[in-house]
């Protein structure tokens, strides 16, 4: 899974380089209505991404990698920053070996954050920041266990990049550091907490409007 991640990591700054290079180009083939729309200005967005979130530590050995569909809002705030709701379904498969009691591990977030937009042409990077509520679901019991759902916090770290191929359609592609705390633990008992950490990878289709 680390030749998987690190494969991922790789095409995104190859894909990085590529944008950044083709913004000095005359705008990805716009014409000339579409650059005065564009250029140097932000606006809002919606967009559909397809996510695949590499698990680290001890989840990453109890959990396959997850893969899931996330749903971003964003309305911008002048001049370079933009306001994200975000909500979606990811999923997770128990690694073979491994014993939750639980054969699948899901999960809902509903999020709410920022962008920062470092540049507002046609290639724009952003970082990020998001925080909210992961709402987890452990179902397909092994051992006649109730399913089970928890609502944890959690917050996003992440840089990524949007590309704007007409005044009204782009694409997205971005990485982000995720951590929810997952278990509290009690140090009394000498349970240790337990959080749910990892890497998402995701890209997808963006409308702005």
């Amino acid at each position: 899974m680390k030749i998987i991640a690190s494969s991922l990591t790789a095409v995104l700054i190859c894909i990085s380089a590529t944008a950044a290079f083709a913004q000095s180009l005359p705008y990805i083939r716009l014409n000339e209505t579409d650059k005065k729309a564009t250029v140097g200005k932000l606006s809002d967005q919606v967009s559909v991404s397809y996510d695949y979130i590499h698990n680290l530590g001890n989840f990453g050995d109890t959990y396959e990698p997850g893969t899931g569909v996330m749903f971003n809002y964003g309305f911008h705030i002048p001049e370079s920053y933009l306001v994200v709701l975000r909500t979606g379904f990811y999923s997770h498969k128990l690694r073979d070996g491994a014993d939750t009691g639980f054969a699948s591990f899901k999960v809902i977030p509903l999020h709410v954050g920022g962008r920062y937009y470092l540049g507002r042409n046609v290639f724009m990077p952003y970082f990020s920041f998001m925080n909210g509520i992961n709402f987890f679901m452990n179902s397909e019991s092994v051992n006649g266990k109730e399913d089970e759902s928890l609502i944890r916090y959690a917050f996003q770290l992440g840089f990524g990049f949007d590309v704007r191929f007409s005044r009204n359609f782009g694409i997205n592609l971005n990485i982000n550091y995720n951590n929810s705390f997952y278990d509290a633990g009690d140090i009394y008992a000498g349970q240790e907490s337990a959080m749910t950490t990892g890497f998402e990878y995701a890209g997808g289709l963006t409308y702005f409007f």
